[in-house]
């Protein structure tokens, strides 16, 4: 029997819509359908096939029929969930079968999502980022243990705190401000603030809720420690500023014989600028590699790790000076590769 396709459509998206968010994931999963394929048929992008039909409307526990005279009765207007005449007229045995599976569905189903549930709250609960929930009033709801071992403070002791005085006073009405911009619309926003005793600096993302959404809760924030970060960024710093402060005349090259970094004390022996050495090459300076050159020379460093030998430069002026190279390779995880070149200046008789 061939059944009226915009009927079929009129009560698929019925089902959906009492399924609720989630529920084209549960058809699919249910049923092999591709998600994909699924979404197309939603927004009649395309029809579903016989075979789709039947499966889909077996999912819902309906024979193709009557899922589709759901939609036909939808259409003209009436209520679905009141036409208690579809099963009218099967036999004993069949509503009884049909009842089984339908209690079979919503048991796998139910046993699925605890388990989602329950693993969700394992991932939470064990994070190595904070996470903290907060209520409409501001105050602290939930945390998880990675808030408790930072504030070295048990769980009954943070519930119900105001959410801000885990960070200290001073960054306090700027985080409440902008929390209460995005009050009822929702939103997110992000900031670096140290925690209540200066200790650690976190990397906050605040999200807040809209209204009606977050089962009684405003808002939520997830903390990533900074510290080790900051600490790198510090040492990072201190070397950096050794080295540009350093008077060894000191050079990044790079595989193409690109000058890629140079410190002052190169500027002060060369005479250029540190710009027109940066937008240069190792032959616009060495008269002794020629371009034709450097890709032998750049394997040689490679073989070798650290060499030393003898050469010249060129100045700004022209003029050739005697100078020692130590090289060195400076190799990076993902397989970059920079010449490291010390660089020292030879008495002309040398």
């Amino acid at each position: 029997m061939a059944i009226d396709y915009e009927s079929f459509h009129e009560a698929l998206m019925h089902h959906l819509q009492k399924r609720g968010h989630g529920g084209q994931a549960l058809v699919c999963r249910h049923t092999g359908i591709p998600r994909s394929y699924l979404s197309r048929i939603t927004k009649q992008e395309r029809r579903a096939g016989p075979k789709t039909q039947r499966k889909i409307a077996k999912f819902f526990g309906l024979g193709l029929e009557e899922f589709a005279e759901i939609g036909r009765r939808i259409s003209m207007g009436e209520n679905p969930d009141a036409a208690v005449d579809l099963l009218g007229g099967m036999p004993e045995e069949q509503l009884l079968q049909r009842l089984t599976m339908a209690v079979r569905k919503e048991i796998a189903t139910s046993r699925q999502l605890s388990r989602a549930q329950l693993l969700y709250e394992d991932i939470v609960e064990n994070s190595r980022q904070l996470i903290v929930r907060f209520d409409q009033e501001l105050k602290v709801s939930f945390v998880n243990r990675a808030v408790e071992r930072l504030t070295g403070q048990g769980r009954s002791a943070l519930l119900g705190l105001p959410w801000q005085e885990l960070v200290p006073e001073e960054y306090r009405e700027e985080l409440t401000g902008k929390a209460a911009e995005l009050q009822g619309s929702g939103g997110s926003f992000s900031l670096e603030v140290p925690e209540k005793f200066k200790r650690t600096w976190l990397y906050l993302n605040v999200t807040i809720f809209p209204a009606g959404v977050g089962d009684g809760d405003q808002g939520q924030l997830v903390g990533f420690d900074l510290t080790e970060r900051n600490q790198l960024l510090d040492r990072l710093r201190f070397i950096q500023h050794g080295v540009e402060m350093s008077n060894v005349p000191t050079l990044w090259i790079g595989d193409q014989a690109e000058i890629v970094y140079v410190n002052r004390a190169v500027c002060s022996l060369l005479g250029y600028s540190r710009e027109e050495l940066e937008s240069m090459h190792v032959w616009d300076i060495n008269p002794l590699i020629p371009e034709k050159s450097w890709p032998e020379r750049w394997a040689w460093f490679e073989r070798e790790e650290n060499v030393v030998f003898g050469g010249q430069y060129r100045t700004k002026a022209g003029e050739i000076i005697p100078v020692e190279f130590r090289v060195s390779n400076l190799k990076y995880p993902d397989g970059r590769r920079y010449n490291v070149v010390f660089v020292r200046p030879l008495p002309e008789n040398g």
